[in-house]
């Protein structure tokens, strides 16, 4: 466990799926972090699933302290060992925690475990254009924008481009 000034990441526990699954599925939500929906049960078992089994992944709830609740999800994703790099993932789930800054804390919190504890050199995302509040939070945290990826996501029918953001 890791914990901030508002908030600690835990390791995701499988009583932590139904909720994750409710943020997954919550229209406005999928919209802004690239999910097609619905995401049946069945599904998000076997997605939880292959994220335990995968040696390359290192995914954490987001709790806040007070009061204790869970927000929310970060994850690395795609370690490279031999790189030296990894794509973060992060979800504010819950509509109470959002504007708050616990997003940036989150992606301030697990880049300095991916550098300290895991000797990584580079953090990479992806993240929607049209998610500003998600940009911003990623920019507060150290995050540079280094490029667009113009229309490379298909998402209810419109291309999106992505903004390709990074840390070193």
């Amino acid at each position: 466990m890791y914990q901030g000034k508002s908030i600690r990441l835990r390791p995701f526990e499988r009583s932590d799926q139904k909720k994750y699954r409710d943020w997954v599925n919550n229209s406005e939500i999928a919209s802004l972090v690239d999910r097609v929906l619905p995401v049946s049960d069945h599904e998000h078992e076997k997605w939880y699933s292959s994220i335990i089994e995968n040696r390359n992944c290192v995914f954490f709830a987001i709790e806040s302290i007070k009061p204790v609740k869970h927000i929310g999800a970060i994850w690395l994703w795609n370690i490279d060992s031999r790189h030296r790099k990894a794509e973060l993932r992060v979800l504010i789930g819950e509509s109470s925690a959002v504007n708050k800054g616990l997003g940036t804390e989150a992606i301030a919190m697990i880049s300095s475990f991916a550098f300290n504890k895991l000797n990584l050199h580079r953090l990479y995302a992806y993240v929607l254009l049209k998610n500003a509040r998600a940009i911003r939070a990623f920019e507060k945290a150290g995050f540079v924008k280094e490029g667009e990826l113009r229309e490379d996501r298909f998402i209810d029918g419109v291309y999106e481009d992505v903004a390709f953001m990074a840390l070193i």
